[in-house]
């Protein structure tokens, strides 16, 4: 477009090298910002500066640095405090694009995206529970099975002596990672009926709050709520063309 052009022109980036460079500048500058020390305590309670680094960071393709913070519990905390919970997973697909593409030793890059991959499935996994109660990250993490990449993530920062909070350690912590993937909360009420749209993306739920969501298979979010109904939803289901969605309720009715 236009607009790109100017942008292209005015700021030197007809080449992508001087786009790598741009993005590197703007990395430190925004790495300096989130982590005023520059010792991965990740301090500061700044929005922007948590929201852009990552995206700057990938864009200065330093995949080790890219990859040590996106795996360090302080910027993941922050992320999480700020309630970038599923941004932060997708700025972890997106490193992992970048890493599989990149130029660089074989075994060194699958074992970052090992570890970005475990961590992006403990995050979408809890998701919905860090929404509401950030400051259990690390607990959840260090009880992640014992030697796991997640344990040991958060044992690094623990031994660093940077968390100073009391956390719970569970007496029977599982042996090995949960194969959940994700888990979405919000119904206030037992969920009755589930319904999975034609095109995989998305969850449809009715519960006895009254309420049919929509989920989002990618992020857990919520995309819709739906009221109406005056009891428990019973069914749900979408039509095959994915324009309808039709709910029964206990109330004796059907809504379109």
């Amino acid at each position: 477009t236009k607009f790109t052009e100017s942008v292209d022109r005015r700021y030197e980036l007809s080449s992508a090298g001087s786009r790598v460079a741009l993005h590197t500048r703007l990395a430190s500058y925004f790495r300096a910002r989130a982590d005023p020390e520059l010792q991965f305590s990740w301090r500061s309670q700044d929005f922007r500066a948590a929201n852009c680094l990552a995206y700057h960071m990938i864009g200065s393709k330093r995949w080790g640095m890219v990859s040590d913070i996106l795996t360090d519990l302080g910027f993941l905390e922050m992320c999480v405090r700020i309630g970038r919970v599923y941004g932060l997973c997708d700025d972890i697909s997106n490193a992992v694009s970048g890493i599989e593409g990149a130029e660089s030793d074989e075994e060194l890059k699958k074992e970052r995206i090992k570890v970005m991959l475990e961590v992006q499935r403990f995050m979408h996994s809890q998701a919905e529970l860090l929404a509401f109660h950030p400051q259990v990250l690390t607990q959840l993490m260090a009880n992640e099975a014992a030697g796991s990449p997640v344990n040991k993530i958060a044992y690094k920062r623990l031994a660093r002596g940077w968390e100073g909070r009391n956390w719970l350690r569970w007496c029977r912590q599982p042996g090995s990672s949960s194969i959940n993937t994700r888990t979405m909360r919000g119904h206030k009420g037992w969920i009755r009926a589930l319904a999975v749209t034609r095109d995989g993306r998305y969850i449809v739920s009715g519960a006895d709050d009254r309420m049919a969501r929509f989920w989002s298979v990618d992020s857990g979010a919520i995309i819709h709520q739906l009221v109406g109904h005056r009891e428990a939803i019973s069914c749900v289901d979408v039509s095959s063309d994915g324009l309808f969605l039709i709910t029964g309720s206990m109330d004796a009715s059907v809504k379109l």
